[in-house]
């Protein structure tokens, strides 16, 4: 379980489960603060802070990304 009450800017890898890791990759390539750590068909692996989860998934579902799925891992 993550600490949602994290405000530090530490790092923790998120794997995205998607319909298109590709499609998502080239809509979070203009982030700045997203680190793509790994990609595969359906799954993209950021190292971004805890904070960063939701806005990260704001800007899939703005760019319609289908998204089925988020795993922190701690």
């Amino acid at each position: 379980m993550i600490n949602v009450s994290d405000y530090s800017d530490n790092r923790i890898k998120v794997d995205f489960q998607l319909a298109d890791a590709d499609y998502a990759a080239s809509i979070l390539s203009a982030v700045s603060w997203a680190r793509i750590v790994a990609k595969h068909t359906t799954v993209l692996t950021l190292e971004i802070a805890i904070q960063q989860i939701p806005e990260a998934v704001r800007i899939l579902v703005e760019g319609n990304a289908a998204t089925y799925g988020i795993n922190p891992k701690s």
